[in-house]
């Protein structure tokens, strides 16, 4: 198992940020990687998304990711994660 902290203090994290924490996790060996911070709608550009870059290489590498899914309201139609 393995941690990286991708998010500073203000809750924020720069598209860098992510994309080092998946080479990192890449680099370690895992063998899945769980990213539990999403995008909210509308949908990203692939190439200016970070979470879609960092697990496409992963995936490419052999790594299962799991995006989780976020609540944007009471509703059960309310959960979603737009990243592919």
């Amino acid at each position: 198992m393995a941690s990286t902290e991708v998010c500073w203090e203000d809750g924020k994290s720069s598209k860098a940020d992510v994309l080092v924490a998946f080479d990192e996790a890449i680099h370690d060996g895992v063998n899945v990687i769980l990213a539990s911070f999403g995008s909210p709608p509308p949908l990203v550009p692939l190439l200016d998304s970070s979470l879609d870059i960092g697990s496409f290489h992963a995936m490419k590498k052999g790594i299962s990711v799991v995006l989780l899914a976020g609540n944007n309201g009471p509703d059960p139609l309310f959960v979603l994660n737009v990243i592919p």
